[in-house]
């Protein structure tokens, strides 16, 4: 399953003129995203039209771009690209320092006559774009509104993110005292990284690190840097200067979204840049790519960590980093990822490179386990179990990561942490799936999952799953050959505390004796017949949680306790060794829920009521797969009764 790892990344979008309306939707977000309406006399009316909509598309809807002529019979003289998008910034004109921008600008300037010299406006002639009313300053973005002669006026929001050669004195956004304070500091260093062109690759990656860790530190400031880096890119007239803001934007864009409030202007404003003609190429492809990371950043959430600076670089030189994925047989493959790779995106990918096209019930799992530094057989066999805990899909792989070193760091033991592929549950439809790669992922997890005593059996079921092992891995070569050899090889096989009840060659015997009867099967069927077998057991096919005992109300259960959540039900077992205790059917459990500490199960127990709850910080995955097999249960039963009803 070794092989070089391949990546494409996704297309550029071909230019066209800029859509009238993509907000949030242009995305690809949730519906109930924030989308900014545009309602402007003469201006673009709404059209709902993808971010990958041709020109034609647009003609066909009788619809002309700004760029290719603005409003119909209006002078496009002073349009700049972004001026349909700020219009969208009026309903968020109370987020804004504007209050506090305007007294700053005021001081610096000595009080009065000298507003213009604080920032450099791009227009004093006009207030508005063609055919767009005039909106006041209080409410609306629009452009040297105000801006007489006697250079009195007040700034605009609009005004506030036009690129200026200046720090800002203030926040761009209302904050706090102490992130205003940072908002001060960060101004001058964005500065630096558009007009500087001396500043090295790396010194680049370090100082957006910085930046970006004062945002996992302080929530209110990632709107607040990304709009400081945004405001750069708006009317910068140096050449060089522009071109490095974009770049930075789209740096910023992969490492930092801005929250729901300003993901729809940020996203129209870099749409409308990305295909304006007014801009020059270099400038189109920059806001393009921007763009292209604004959308996948923007599903995955806040981040956790601040990227590392060999991913800021790999992003500014447009390649992708590799980590290692591993399988439960312990064969890996190389996943390329990026800084915006999410487990949903990381598992996709994993899928198309080991040609695996059933991957829904699978995912990237995190896997630790306390490594033996003590080389004596006793110790090796005292090892501590495998902890894995499923990963969400939003997850950054780079989160994950730097979870890995920052946990290895802190632990003085050793303990080894990696990402495992699995399959995340067993379901009812598995058995209809034919894939050759399916069937054999699971077969590694059903197997897995047996020698590490998840499936207590008797002698008979163990020896029965022991030949169908043999004949799917070895064959006849093993099974059919001298006990001497299989006897060593039955540990690989049968679980330990299985094996210890007696002489290993007894069960290389009786091992050897039912293998005689799978001589004539592939080695696939020998792999479904496991499967088949692990299926039929009460708990067979099941996921496992660790989990505490919170509420007992009949005081049958140990302190701590071992879940596994199956289509029949929830299970109960006792963890070492691996001891089944009890079982309730799904039909019997009439409630169950979850918060970030603990999970409870309200379920009949001999006819009564009873509710029991548990501490686990994995209640949502519990409560997911408990919902995930009564909906298959459910539709099972309504299939049913429609074939009988036709």
């Amino acid at each position: 399953r070794r092989r070089a790892p391949s990546y494409h990344s996704g297309a550029l979008i071909p230019p066209h003129p800029p859509p009238p309306s993509t907000g949030a939707g242009g995305l690809g977000l949730e519906p109930g995203s924030r989308a900014p309406s545009r309602a402007m006399s003469g201006g673009l009316p709404p059209l709902d039209v993808g971010l990958g909509s041709s020109l034609e598309a647009y003609d066909r809807a009788g619809v002309r771009s700004s760029s290719a002529g603005g409003a119909e019979g209006g002078d496009t003289s002073d349009y700049v690209p972004g001026d349909y998008a700020f219009a969208s910034l009026a309903s968020l004109g109370d987020k804004f320092h504007l209050d506090a921008f305007n007294k700053s600008a005021a001081k610096a300037t000595g009080g009065g006559g000298g507003v213009l010299g604080f920032m450099r406006r791009r227009s004093t002639s006009t207030s508005k774009m063609p055919g767009s009313p005039t909106l006041g300053a209080s409410d609306s973005p629009t452009r040297g509104a105000g801006a007489g002669a006697g250079g009195d006026a007040a700034f605009t929001v609009e005004d506030m993110l036009t690129h200026s050669t200046q720090p800002m004195a203030t926040s761009l956004l209302k904050l706090s005292s102490e992130c205003i304070a940072k908002s001060v500091k960060m101004s001058p260093a964005v500065l630096r990284l558009v007009t500087d062109d001396t500043i090295p690759a790396a010194e680049l990656a370090a100082t957006l690190q910085k930046l970006v860790r004062e945002t996992t530190k302080r929530s209110e400031l990632r709107d607040e840097l990304f709009l400081i880096v945004l405001r750069t890119t708006r009317c910068n007239d140096a050449p060089a200067a522009a071109a490095r803001a974009w770049e930075l934007l789209h740096l910023t864009a992969a490492v930092l979204a801005p929250s729901r409030d300003f993901l729809g202007f940020a996203s129209e404003y870099i749409n409308e840049c990305a295909h304006a003609e007014q801009n020059p190429p270099g400038v189109r492809a920059a806001a393009t790519r921007a763009l292209g990371a604004l959308k996948r950043s923007a599903k995955s959430g806040p981040r956790q960590h601040p990227p590392v600076m060999e991913e800021i670089e790999a992003l500014r030189a447009d390649r992708m980093l590799s980590t290692i994925v591993f399988f439960l047989d312990d064969t890996f493959e190389e996943l390329p990822y990026d800084a915006m790779t999410t487990v949903g995106e990381a598992v996709e990918s994993l899928a198309g490179i080991i040609r695996l096209q059933q991957f829904q019930t699978f995912s990237l799992f995190e896997s630790r386990k306390q490594l033996v530094l003590k080389s004596s057989a006793a110790a090796k066999e005292d090892a501590a179990a495998e902890e894995s805990t499923a990963l969400q899909d939003t997850t950054l792989i780079s989160d994950i990561l730097q979870d890995f070193r920052a946990a290895k760091a802190e632990k003085k033991e050793a303990v080894q942490m990696r990402l495992v592929f699995k399959k995340r549950m067993f379901r009812d439809t598995d058995e209809n799936v034919t894939e050759a790669m399916f069937i054999s992922l699971s077969y590694l997890q059903a197997k897995h999952d047996y020698l590490g005593g998840n499936y207590p059996v008797g002698k008979e079921d163990a020896v029965q799953l022991a030949a169908f092992q043999i004949q799917a891995e070895e064959g006849a070569t093993l099974g059919q050959g001298a006990l001497d050899a299989l006897a060593p090889a039955m540990a690989r096989f049968v679980p330990r505390t299985i094996l210890q009840q007696r002489p290993r060659e007894e069960w290389a015997a009786d091992t050897q004796s039912r293998h005689r009867a799978l001589t004539q099967h592939t080695k696939e069927d020998a792999r479904l017949g496991l499967l088949r077998m692990i299926r039929s057991l009460p708990y067979g096919g099941s996921i496992f949680f660790t989990v505490k005992r919170i509420e007992d109300p009949i005081g049958l259960l140990p302190g701590r306790i071992v879940l596994g959540i199956n289509k029949r039900g929830i299970h109960f077992f006792r963890p070492t060794p691996m001891e089944y205790l009890h079982s309730a059917e799904l039909r019997d459990i009439m409630q169950f829920g979850s918060s970030t500490a603990a999970v409870f199960f309200k379920m009949r127990v001999a006819g009564v009521l009873h509710i029991f709850q548990f501490d686990t910080k994995q209640g949502e995955d519990i409560c997911i797969a408990l919902q995930t097999h009564i909906n298959d249960v459910m539709m099972k039963r309504y299939n049913t009764q429609k074939l009988k009803s036709e």
